[in-house]
């Protein structure tokens, strides 16, 4: 939650500026260093006072030179009084979903001092989840509360869950993908037993093999992949009364991206999007977009199978794994930074220190030759 801008929205503590109290709907909050909990008093002027005396005992507590969280317990001890916080403050429904959260992710009663080892646990919990992004980080939502919960108990000094919540755990734990791990991919996919399988199945699997190379020569974004249209084409003739199309030269694929901006993808870049194309097409030669847009879920089953089959984790791997994978290889290729930032719809700043691998010693002593 952003801190409240207007001074009638916040109660500011006379002698510490890390500490206020806020509206929030209706009900008085405290703030102290961004450790955000409920008093139980509605926001009206005659709370006021009270509501400063529990800033100030909370304050004095979250400063106490007495704290000492070098042996804080464990997770499910702190359980009780955690629901107890919460009753008559918060509705039942939240309630019960932030007990579900804690329930189905915090699977382990690890000592609250083994910090890594909660982050990893909270990864592996979310990770195994069914469900959609924006629900995992929803959950992670309600974990936090619980360890903001711990940190003004006084059991930990820092909260395992980071503000940028599902994708930061994500980041620090996932490896990158390897060029020869992507064609056994590819092959495991391919190699698919075809014995009592629907066609549909089978249908399936080409699609998820044709998306996943599409992304690998693109090095899109997977919502973008699946966004793609057969009218993003440039210089292509595509008639939807007979479901056909064909390609001429100078095709371009227009490409909606992040931040509802738009760049252009060149075919002749990597001439194998032609036949990647075209082999989707044969599959739904009656459909508006190249791939299903609902089909995101089945695509991450078909590469979470088939990195099992080569003896890969897949919670490390993602379909994110190879877009970065391609912007590596262009790298490689000696493709300049500037063009592929315009390739990937990224800033050439990120290019330089976010998605590329270190160069290998053979990349280094090259260089190095070069530059004598």
């Amino acid at each position: 939650m952003s801190r409240p801008r207007k001074k009638q929205d916040r109660w500011n503590h006379p002698h510490y500026a890390f500490a206020y109290c806020y509206n929030r709907k209706g009900m008085v909050y405290t703030c102290v260093k961004k450790v955000r909990k409920s008093t139980g008093l509605y926001w009206k002027a005659v709370n006021r006072q009270r509501a400063l005396n529990i800033l100030t005992d909370r304050v004095e507590a979250l400063n106490s030179p007495i704290r000492d969280t070098s042996d804080g317990g464990k997770i499910y001890d702190y359980i009780d009084g955690y629901l107890g916080s919460m009753v008559g403050v918060n509705t039942q429904k939240l309630i019960d979903r932030r007990m579900y959260a804690l329930k189905e992710i915090c699977v382990e009663n690890l000592e609250l001092t083994d910090h890594r080892g909660i982050k990893a646990m909270l990864y592996r919990g979310v990770s195994n989840l069914d469900v959609s992004d924006s629900t995992k980080k929803s959950k992670l939502a309600d974990l936090n509360h619980f360890f903001n919960y711990l940190i003004s108990e006084g059991a930990i000094d820092r909260n395992p869950v980071p503000r940028e919540k599902f994708r930061a755990l994500r980041e620090g734990l996932r490896r990158p993908l390897q060029e020869q791990e992507f064609w056994k991919v590819v092959d495991a996919l391919q190699s698919s037993p075809n014995s009592r399988r629907t066609d549909h199945s089978r249908k399936l699997d080409k699609e998820a093999i044709s998306y996943i190379l599409f992304l690998y020569y693109t090095g899109c974004r997977a919502q973008e992949a699946l966004n793609l249209r057969k009218g993003s084409l440039i210089g292509q003739k595509y008639h939807k009364a007979n479901a056909d199309f064909s390609f001429v030269d100078g095709d371009t694929i227009q490409i909606y991206g992040k931040g509802a901006r738009w760049r252009e993808f060149p075919i002749q870049f990597a001439p194998e999007i032609d036949q990647v194309l075209l082999e989707i097409h044969s599959v739904n030669p009656e459909s508006e977009r190249f791939f299903n847009a609902r089909g995101s879920a089945t695509y991450r089953d078909r590469l979470s199978g088939a990195l099992k089959k080569i003896g890969v984790d897949e919670q490390f791997i993602k379909f994110h794994s190879i877009r970065k994978l391609a912007e590596t290889r262009w790298r490689e290729q000696g493709v300049p930074v500037e063009i592929r930032s315009l390739l990937a719809g990224h800033s050439i700043a990120v290019q330089v220190s976010r998605y590329l691998k270190q160069p290998s010693g053979k990349e280094i002593l090259d260089m190095l030759d070069k530059s004598v």
